[in-house]
């Protein structure tokens, strides 16, 4: 740092209008810019020397932090929490504060005679500690009053009655259980229960709801919350729709940003998948024409892999595949052994994978006769 600094000055006319002050050594302030400019210096040592610091006055106070101030040069300095005497220049006070923007211990007004200079060379138990302050003129010490303090947080909201950070939150599909396969388009329903630690029930409790599809990249995404009866229960209705987990929380009090208990379930739905075969009586050696559609389209433009499966021998095998395209259709051709004779079913299997936010679906078999 060097010994001695020259701030960077703005005079109030300027500050009020918006406009840009030229850079001005403090100085060269001109003597009868005392109402509207406060010269402070504040000094490294006891001494009154080292760096010097001006703050313009604009009528509340101004430069509410000493850390990177510009020079007239424009070299850039940081004198934050290096001094530990002030100068003050004639009727004009000066409140320290321990913390910028006015934060923290505050000292007491430092003010200079009309007179003459106030030289302060010992700034107490602010010394080497104030990051910032406040200049008023002496006649309106007002503008040095400290900041107030901030008002108190609001009470917390207690979330349910009687609202307990020890609460237990249970959540169960069909059956009592946490997982539960359903078909494509079924809907189904998730029973919540809210008790306290000792077993009473929470009522009139609002419970945030969360889902996530069941593939890979999926994220929680909110679902309308739900309020607990007076019984402490509550019932969540999950529209048709692809494999999912749902995730329930229970906050104590309202605003609270973690929950205090929290219930998962998990719905799995299998894919829907239709299949027409044509002709349905074929030739020994003949062919047929396999198409169909899955319910919910892939959402990637890769598609996805529908099996063909046909029963022989008391077990179904895997005989063709074929991929969907656009809408989630599928088509394939199949020609059939010269030998080949009977009834065969025949049916499409989607199998489940990461990507795809359903499990293993099958659709109706088709009976094709052959010979």
């Amino acid at each position: 740092m060097r010994k001695s600094i020259w701030i960077t000055v703005a005079f109030a006319a300027a500050v009020s209008s918006g406009a840009t002050a030229p850079l001005a050594r403090a100085d060269a302030c001109a003597a009868d810019a005392r109402a509207s400019y406060a010269r402070v210096q504040l000094f490294r040592d006891g001494a009154c020397t080292g760096a010097s610091v001006s703050v313009g006055f604009t009528g509340s106070g101004d430069r509410p932090d000493f850390a990177a101030f510009v020079n007239y040069e424009g070299a850039v300095y940081d004198i934050d929490d290096t001094r530990d005497s002030i100068a003050v220049a004639p009727a004009n006070c000066v409140r320290l504060f321990d913390g910028r923007g006015y934060t923290g211990t505050a000292s007491g007004l430092l003010c200079a005679p009309a007179s003459a200079d106030g030289l302060f060379a010992d700034l107490g138990p602010l010394t080497n500690k104030a990051s910032s302050m406040r200049v008023c003129p002496a006649s309106a010490t007002a503008g040095c009053a400290a900041a107030p303090a901030p008002p108190p947080p609001p009470a917390p909201t207690p979330n349910g009655s009687p609202a307990d950070p020890g609460a237990r939150l249970t959540a169960a599909l069909r059956g009592g259980r946490a997982r539960r396969m359903v078909d494509f388009g079924r809907a189904a329903a998730v029973r919540v229960g809210l008790r306290t630690a000792a077993g009473q029930p929470v009522a009139g409790a609002v419970l945030q709801v969360l889902t996530r599809e069941a593939r890979t990249g999926a994220e929680w995404r909110l679902a309308p919350p739900v309020t607990t009866d007076a019984d402490g229960g509550a019932r969540i209705r999950l529209a048709p729709g692809p494999s999912r987990r749902v995730r329930l929380e229970y906050r104590a009090a309202a605003g609270d940003v973690k929950p205090v208990a929290e219930a998962r379930v998990r719905l799995n739905v299998r894919a829907g998948v239709r299949l027409r075969v044509v002709p349905r009586r074929v030739r020994a050696g003949g062919s047929v024409r396999l198409r169909g559609r899955l319910r919910a389209a892939p959402s990637t433009r890769l598609g996805k892999v529908v099996t063909l499966q046909a029963r022989e021998r008391g077990r179904w095998r895997d005989f063709l595949s074929a991929r969907t395209r656009r809408g989630g259709r599928f088509a394939a051709r199949y020609r059939f052994s010269p030998g080949a004779s009977g009834v065969f079913p025949i049916r499409a299997v989607v199998r489940a994978d990461a990507a795809y936010p359903y499990a293993t679906g099958r659709s109706r078999a088709v009976r094709v006769r052959v010979g």
